[in-house]
C-alpha cells in the first residue's frame, strides 16, 4: 500500500511538472498513412515472413515456426504473449497477433536488417503497417505494451447528444451494459454519469435564477464536450479504429488490455484514469471551448467555466462510491490511490492546472498543437505510472 501511495504521489508530482513545462512538444508525426514499404507482401497460405510493415524506414516482418498454434480468442492470444515474455529464458520480443476465420495466431516480429527497438506503446504509434487483406488485431511490444488494430465486437453504439437529460441517459445506459461483466469501459463512464448529473443540476439551478447567459453558455459546453467523448467511443469500437483521437486510443486500449489481463489484477487502473482525463479535458475540453467560442475575457462565462471543471473534484467521493458500486473494494482503492493518496490540496491544484492549459490551449490558431501536446502529455504519463499499458511490472 505505501507503494502505491509513493507511485502515486510521484505520478501526480510529474503530472504539474508535465503540464507546466510541455508547452512545446516535439514534432512527432502521428500520421498513420507513411510512406509504404512495397519489399514484399504476404503470401496467401501462410504468413511466415511475410511484411508487416515499417519502423523508422526499416522493414519488419512476421515470422513463426513451421508450427502454428490457434487462439479461440484475443484474450487468449494476448495472455499467451504476455506470459511468454514473463519467461525468464527468453528476451523479450514484439509479437504481432493475426485473425483468420475467427482464429488468433501469433507471430513474432523481426527486422532483417537491424536489431528491433518495439519496447515501448509510442513506438507502436511510429509503425507504418502494410495494407493487406490480412486481419492484424493487435500488437504487443517487447515491455508487454499493446496497441489494437482491430475493432471490438462488443461495440455499443452511441449516437450524438443534443440536451444534457440525453448525455445523462447514455452514460446510463453505458453504465448499465458495463457492470454485469466489470468492463473496464465503465470506470471513466461511472466518473462522467456523476459529473454530467451535476453539471445537469447547475444548468437548471442557473435558469431558475434567470441567468440565461450562463445556462446557455454552460449547456453548449457541456454537449459539445460529451460528444467528443461519444464520437471517440464510437470510432474506435467500430470500424473506424484508425480514426479514433489518438488520446483517446491510448486510453481504450489501455482499458482493453486491462480486460484481458483481468482488471484486479492489471495494474492498469491509475492508467486509465489518467490518461481518460487526459484524452478528455487537455484534448477534448480544449477543443471544445475552441468550437464553441469561449472568450475567457468574459468574467461572466469564465466563472461559469471554471465552476464547471470543478465538478471533477468536488464529485470525488461519488464517483469512488459509482466505481465501487460496479467494481468492488480493489479497483477503487487503486482508484482513492489515484484521486487522494497525496491530499485533497495537491489533486485540487492538478484539477485546476489541467482546467487552465485547456482554457489556454482554446486559444491556439491551430489545433494540432492541442492535439500534439495531449499525445505527449500522455506518453509521459504511461512513462511515470507503473503497470497497465507503461512500464511492464
Amino acid at each position: 500500500m505505501l507503494r502505491k501511495k509513493i507511485l502515486s504521489s510521484y505520478f501526480l508530482c510529474f503530472s504539474l511538472f508535465i503540464l507546466s513545462s510541455c508547452s512545446n512538444p516535439t514534432d512527432d508525426n502521428f500520421n498513420l498513412e507513411q510512406n509504404q514499404v512495397k519489399t514484399s507482401s504476404f503470401e496467401p497460405a501462410s504468413l511466415n515472413n511475410a511484411l508487416l510493415g515499417s519502423f523508422n524506414n526499416t522493414a519488419i516482418y512476421l515470422s513463426s515456426n513451421n508450427t502454428e498454434k490457434a487462439f479461440k480468442s484475443e484474450k487468449e492470444a494476448i495472455n499467451h504473449i504476455l506470459q511468454k515474455q514473463d519467461t525468464i529464458f527468453l528476451q523479450n520480443k514484439p509479437y504481432a497477433v493475426i485473425e483468420k476465420s475467427g482464429l488468433f495466431y501469433v507471430y513474432e516480429i523481426n527486422s532483417k536488417n537491424t536489431k528491433l527497438e518495439l519496447k515501448n506503446y509510442s513506438d507502436l504509434r511510429e509503425i507504418s503497417i502494410k495494407k493487406t487483406d490480412v486481419k492484424l488485431n493487435s500488437i504487443v511490444s517487447q515491455k508487454g505494451n499493446v496497441r489494437f488494430y482491430s475493432y471490438d465486437s462488443s461495440f455499443t453504439p452511441s449516437s450524438k447528444a443534443t440536451q444534457p437529460s440525453e448525455i445523462v441517459n447514455k452514460l446510463k445506459t453505458m453504465e448499465t451494459t458495463f457492470t454485469p461483466t466489470k468492463d473496464s469501459r465503465g470506470i471513466f463512464v461511472a466518473e462522467y454519469r456523476v459529473i454530467s448529473q451535476r453539471v445537469e443540476k447547475e444548468i437548471v439551478i442557473a435558469k431558475e435564477k434567470g441567468q440565461t447567459k450562463a445556462a446557455n453558455f454552460l449547456q453548449s459546453l457541456m454537449t459539445n464536450f460529451a460528444n467528443k467523448y461519444f464520437s471517440a467511443y464510437d470510432t474506435y469500437f467500430s470500424e473506424n479504429l484508425d480514426k479514433t483521437p489518438e488520446v483517446w486510443r491510448m486510453a481504450f486500449d489501455s482499458g482493453r488490455k486491462s480486460d484481458i489481463v483481468g482488471i484486479d489484477k492489471s495494474f492498469n487502473i491509475p492508467e486509465i484514469i489518467s490518461l481518460s482525463m487526459n484524452a478528455h479535458i487537455i484534448h477534448d475540453l480544449s477543443l471544445s471551448l475552441k468550437e464553441i467560442n469561449y472568450n475567457p475575457k468574459d468574467q461572466e462565462l469564465k466563472q461559469v467555466f471554471m465552476k464547471f471543471n470543478s465538478v471533477l473534484f468536488e464529485e470525488k467521493n461519488n464517483i469512488l462510491n459509482a466505481i465501487d458500486k460496479i467494481y468492488g473494494k480493489n479497483v477503487v482503492s487503486a482508484a482513492n490511490n489515484f484521486f487522494g493518496s497525496v491530499g485533497d490540496f495537491t489533486m485540487q491544484k492538478i484539477f485546476n492546472l489541467m482546467r487552465n492549459t485547456a482554457e489556454n490551449q482554446s486559444e491556439f490558431s491551430d489545433k494540432n498543437k492541442i492535439i500534439k501536446k495531449a499525445v505527449s502529455l500522455g506518453d509521459s504519463m504511461m512513462s511515470t505510472i507503473p503497470g497497465g499499458n507503461s512500464i511492464k511490472k
